[in-house]
């Protein structure tokens, strides 16, 4: 047997040897060309990482930020006097819309990611071509129409003052939603933190009417040189869409504040939102002072997010003047953090009510989205709208009581006067200057309609002129206040009606609120009364009775689980006794079997 096993292990070793002889050596047909002061061992790790790196491309990320801080104090956003023709409406009577107290503060990111791989120009490109013909097709339409009507301007136009924003452009009757293919991997993610705003408003509307105004548009480069030929650029903006049905003198508002890391998802030119992260926040609705009953006020805080690139850039001429235009096809992701409803009602007639103008306040939040084509001349843009939105949150506070009155001087335009100097004052003068302001508006020709296609908006310009007079001593220059949107933000504390919001994660859904009302807690629960009884005396009469009740179904199910373990026993041995230890003089030999007393007490319940 020995000799069998050792004849097994020689033929191990000459078939190892054998298979060993029939393999070259390592380096023996591969000549290394190694750097300066590098080894050959050197050389081949490089050359693992090199193909490894290969192998498992990673994802390339393109991420920028920037700033929203801006701030409004007295600040007329628009306004109207008189009629004024907006296309086959007419638009009569006064409008005036006034930040009284504005402001916006906190730092928006955005992020490009390209998965693995992936040729990102060669896919946006393939993107593109897919529908060059109806992207070709919109933009010259749109193009020809602007510069039709810009030809009944050429008075305008060749004036020293012309300035293209200056232009009333009446609504383009075209539909920019093209169906854009969504790019497979690559993603584009827009976050939010120390994201605030508060906005005092006093507004006069002498009828129905909805307008759009822009408070904040982004002006710094924000996006991303993914490749020599692509550039994505991204655009954050925040309007202030309101909407009145009748008549109105209203000054109200509304303040936000939502925690930070508020992340929105979407895949490249996708029309729907893939994941949001919003880690909840808190709202307030400011005091209300209104003038009439039976109006309602709907106020849109929207904060934008486009991202697209430039197709191609057309141009024209109109009395000698170049118009440079840039088309191209945009993702566009529409939040709207605040939307806010107020309904004024009268209190009926004899009701005994102490308040006069009854108000019921809704709040909700949304998020849209949707692709397609963008054309721009200036500052104007024509482009897609929300095509269907998600409301993630939505709440109606309890009614609240409105004061009476109008809306201040200073919301109507007012001159600023200079103060009277004071008694035995030094010498003083007086210094005045002229300030002009052009605000623009988007009138929505359907009254009510928050999203307005770019069919039914028109744009809208005013000039403001204010006289700003200043007292100063004798030889003193003056300086002047102007009311203009500046970068400092002084956020200003919650009042006592603050609301929280809730968190939510993942695809976004429709909000459902919960039906269950709030509990009252273990302090309500004790001081509250069942069927007129209190519940401190039903709880105590409960824990008196239940409590021995209790005690004697757990002895009693105690006992009944040993008997029947004892009788299991006694069946498989026999029913041995095991008594204890009894002296022979008192043990009772005729005893044939042990005796066993039980006795139970237990008290029934009445």
């Amino acid at each position: 047997m020995q000799f069998t096993h050792l004849l097994s292990v020689l033929s191990w070793a000459g078939s190892l040897s054998f298979v060993a002889a029939g393999v070259a050596p390592l380096n023996s047909n591969i000549e290394f060309r190694n750097a300066a002061g590098t080894s050959s061992s050197d050389t081949l790790r490089a050359v693992r990482r090199s193909l490894a790196s290969a192998a498992t491309k990673r994802d390339t990320v393109f991420k920028n930020s920037t700033s929203i801080n801006s701030s409004w104090d007295g600040v007329t956003l628009f306004s109207i006097a008189g009629e004024k023709q907006k296309g086959s409406a007419s638009v009569s009577a006064s409008v005036e819309i006034v930040c009284t107290t504005c402001y916006i503060k906190g730092t928006a990111t955005a992020q490009f990611t390209i998965n693995g791989n992936l040729n990102a120009s060669q896919a946006i490109h393939n993107v593109t071509s897919s529908i060059e013909k109806e992207f070709t097709n919109i933009t010259t339409t749109a193009v020809q129409d602007v510069k039709n009507f810009a030809e009944n301007l050429t008075s305008s136009i060749s004036s020293a003052e012309f300035n293209v924003n200056d232009i009333d452009f009446p609504p383009l009757e075209l539909d920019f939603d093209v169906d854009v293919p969504a790019v497979p991997a690559s993603d584009l993610k827009f976050q939010f933190d120390g994201l605030e705003l508060y906005m005092e408003i006093d507004t006069i509307l002498s009828g129905g009417a909805t307008y759009t105004l822009n408070l904040y548009t982004s002006e710094t480069a924000i996006g991303f040189a993914v490749a020599n030929e692509l550039l994505v650029g991204v655009v954050f903006s925040i309007d202030l869409i309101l909407s009145v049905e009748s008549e109105i003198d209203i000054s109200t508002g509304f303040h936000i504040q939502l925690h930070d890391g508020i992340a929105i998802d979407i895949p490249m030119f996708d029309q729907n939102v893939s994941s949001i992260n919003f880690n909840g926040g808190n709202f307030e609705f400011l005091p209300v002072t209104i003038q009439t009953s039976g109006v309602v006020l709907t106020a849109l805080l929207r904060v934008g997010i486009r991202a697209g690139v430039d197709i191609s850039t057309p141009s024209d001429t109109i009395a000698g003047i170049a118009l440079g235009f840039s088309a191209g096809v945009v993702a566009a992701v529409f939040a709207d953090v605040a939307q806010f409803i107020t309904n004024v009602t009268v209190a009926p007639a004899g009701s005994g009510s102490k308040c006069d103008l009854h108000i019921v306040e809704e709040y909700t939040m949304l998020l849209g989205a949707n692709a397609g084509a963008t054309l721009a001349l200036a500052g104007h843009t024509w482009g897609p709208t929300p095509n269907t939105q998600v409301p993630l949150f939505f709440t109606t506070l309890a009614a609240a009581c409105a004061v009476t009155g109008t809306v201040s001087a200073a919301a109507i335009g007012a001159t600023i006067t200079a103060r009277d100097p004071a008694p035995d004052s030094v010498s003083s003068t007086t210094a005045s200057t002229t300030v002009k302001y052009t605000n623009t508006a988007i009138l929505c020709l359907s009254t009510g309609l928050l999203n307005c296609p770019n069919s039914l908006q028109s744009t809208s310009h005013n000039t403001v002129t204010k006289t700003l007079l200043s007292v100063v001593p004798s030889g003193s220059k003056a300086t002047f206040l102007t009311a203009a949107r500046n970068t400092a933000v002084t956020p200003i504390a919650f009042g006592t009606n603050v609301k929280a919001l809730s968190s939510i994660s993942g695809s976004p859904v429709s909000f459902v609120p919960t039906s269950s009302p709030t509990s009252p807690g273990i302090g309500g629960v004790l001081n509250g009364k069942t069927g007129g009884v209190n519940n401190k005396l039903i709880i105590g009469v409960s824990v008196g009775i239940g409590v021995p009740v209790l005690i004697a179904v757990v002895a009693g199910f105690v006992f009944f689980c040993k008997r029947k373990r004892a009788r299991n026993v006694d069946a498989t041995h026999g029913s041995p006794v095991s008594e204890p230890y009894t002296p022979a003089s008192t043990y009772n030999f005729s005893k044939k079997s042990p005796i066993v007393a039980v006795r139970e007490s237990g008290r029934r319940g009445s």
